[in-house]
C-alpha cells in the first residue's frame, strides 16, 4: 500500500506537471503556428499584388519563406536595394519582415536600418511588415 501512495505522491509531483506543461507547449505552438500560417498567407496574397519581400541580416523569417512559398531578398545586401530599387519603379512594392526576435537583439541595426523602413503596414504573431522606402 505504501509503494501505491509513493506512486500516486510522484505521478502528481513530477510525471502529471510534466504532461500539463507538455500539452501547454503543444497548445501555444499550435496557435503560434496558425498565426504564422496566416500571415504566410497574407504575404503571398499581397505577393500576387506585386509585393516583394526582404529581410537583413542574420534572420531571414524562415517560416514565414516556407509557409508562404516565397523567397525573401536580404536588403543589408547593396544588389538587394538595387533590385528593389528596380522593382519599385517597375511597380513593386517592396516590404521588409522583421521579427520581434530581430528587434530584441538587433537595436543597433535597427537603428543603422531605420532610414530604409518606413510605416509598418501589418503587425502578427511577433512580426512586423514595414514598408521600405530606401536610402
Amino acid at each position: 500500500m505504501k509503494s501505491f501512495g509513493l506512486g500516486l505522491v510522484l505521478f502528481f509531483l513530477v510525471f502529471y506537471p510534466v504532461g500539463l506543461q507538455f500539452r501547454l507547449l503543444e497548445f501555444g505552438l499550435k496557435q503560434n503556428y496558425t498565426c504564422q500560417n496566416s500571415l504566410a498567407q497574407q504575404i503571398r496574397a499581397m505577393s500576387e499584388q506585386k509585393a516583394i519581400f526582404g529581410y537583413w541580416g542574420w534572420y531571414q523569417s524562415p517560416e514565414l519563406s516556407f509557409l508562404s512559398q516565397k523567397s525573401f531578398y536580404d536588403v543589408a545586401q547593396p544588389a538587394t536595394r538595387m533590385t528593389f530599387a528596380e522593382m519599385t519603379a517597375r511597380g513593386y512594392q517592396p516590404y521588409v519582415i522583421v521579427s520581434q526576435h530581430q528587434e530584441m537583439g538587433a537595436k543597433e541595426t535597427l537603428a543603422e536600418e531605420g532610414p530604409l523602413l518606413g510605416q509598418v503596414v501589418k503587425e502578427m504573431c511577433g512580426y512586423k511588415v514595414y514598408q521600405y522606402v530606401g536610402k
